[in-house]
């Protein structure tokens, strides 16, 4: 009974396997940049498409932010689109490196229709 007590009790205490959440350089494919970019350009169009945040809940972020309980991502959100525009850019930059279609960033982020999937050229 103790045996079986312990054996149990180090299941429930054993660590769960943590996953990945990037791959390293050399495991990058084309298909896996492009699909990396496809959703971070979706993300992009529909902020664009949401209103700005208010003036209260800047401030309520930054209260946040300055005790820790947030990560202060909404305080600027200009300045978050234009790092993640960068990002585009050289991920884009990747992908012509290494051979593969590249994306039109400024055609695909006008896009309006949520519907079209961004498709490299």
């Amino acid at each position: 009974m103790i045996a079986l007590v312990t054996l149990l009790s180090g299941c429930a205490i054993s660590p769960t396997p943590s996953i990945t959440t990037g791959a390293t350089e050399p495991e990058l494919t084309c298909g896996r940049l492009i699909g990396r970019m496809q959703v971070r350009i979706l993300s992009l169009r529909s902020e664009g498409s949401r209103s700005q945040t208010t003036s209260l809940s800047r401030q309520l972020q930054s209260v946040g932010s300055s005790t820790g309980m947030t990560k202060g991502q909404g305080l600027d959100p200009q300045s978050r689109q234009a790092q993640e525009l960068a990002e585009l850019q050289q991920m884009n930059e990747q992908l012509k490196k290494m051979g593969c279609k590249t994306f039109d960033l400024a055609a695909e982020l006008q896009q309006t229709d949520y519907r079209v999937t961004p498709r490299p050229r």
